[in-house]
């Protein structure tokens, strides 16, 4: 056998005992790892007797897609909505807001909810 082909014969049985290199490893290490979108916000405005503006601040994470539901069939996909609740009853109402955030790369989402309370207009 000749020393090219010796040698060329001892690098590929070098690469096959060795495994990999520290790249493969770090790529190895990341491979089936997800971060799932976690959804979250906050609120302010809905202190005031109705018909009121609330303003919403998105604060989730790891997402790119957002849909809000407010709670009265209206729904929006901005990313830090304001929204006009209107109670037309004589009590303070409920309105149950739902934020469902997504990462469009995996489809994942998380939804998260909370209730909006909405004082009676002043007649």
């Amino acid at each position: 056998m000749k020393a090219d082909n010796l040698l060329i014969l001892l690098s590929v049985v070098i690469m096959i005992l060795t495994g990999c290199t520290k790249a493969d490893e770090a790529d190895r290490a990341n491979v089936g790892t997800l971060t799932y979108p976690i959804a979250s916000f906050s609120y302010s405005g809905n202190e005031q007797p109705s018909p009121v503006v609330v303003s919403f601040t998105n604060t989730s994470q790891y997402a790119n897609a957002y849909r809000w539901n407010f709670g009265d069939g209206i729904t929006s996909t901005e990313i830090n909505p304001s929204h006009k609740f209107i109670n037309s009853t004589p009590d303070p109402k409920n309105f149950l807001v739902v934020l469902t955030a997504t990462d469009t790369t995996t489809m994942l989402s998380n939804t998260r909810s909370q209730a909006v309370r909405i004082l009676p207009s002043k007649k």
